[in-house]
């Protein structure tokens, strides 16, 4: 970013956080291909963990983008400020899916253990 705000020092800082814990839950997730798994709730855990970094993560490069394109601080050319904005608000459903997919819809009632 060309601009450093409190805020965006800040987003700075949340997004290499989030970046720095998505091997760790992956590396849950991946525990399942061995030959003695770890119970099913730390599997539910760290899938709505991992969704839910990947939708922070992702939320983030929305504000940045949309802090690009603001056309007060002319920090790219003027003809560039539309298509930020169009990728600004696909980086802002794209959160949402993945935020929405953190959700437990079905809950622990439908988990593979009841089965």
């Amino acid at each position: 970013m060309p601009i450093e705000t409190r805020a965006t020092f800040l987003l700075n800082c949340i997004l290499l956080f989030a970046v720095i814990l998505e091997p760790f839950i992956f590396n849950i997730l991946r525990l399942g291909n061995t030959a003695n798994p770890p119970p099913v709730a730390l599997f539910e855990t760290a899938s709505s963990s991992c969704e839910l970094d990947l939708g922070v993560v992702v939320l983030i490069m929305g504000v940045f983008t949309l802090a690009l394109a603001d056309e007060e601080k002319l920090l790219v050319p003027a003809s560039m400020t539309r298509q930020l904005r169009l990728e600004a608000v696909i980086w802002f459903v794209s959160s949402g899916v993945f935020l929405i997919s953190a959700v437990p819809i079905f809950g622990r009632s439908m988990s593979v253990a009841t089965w």
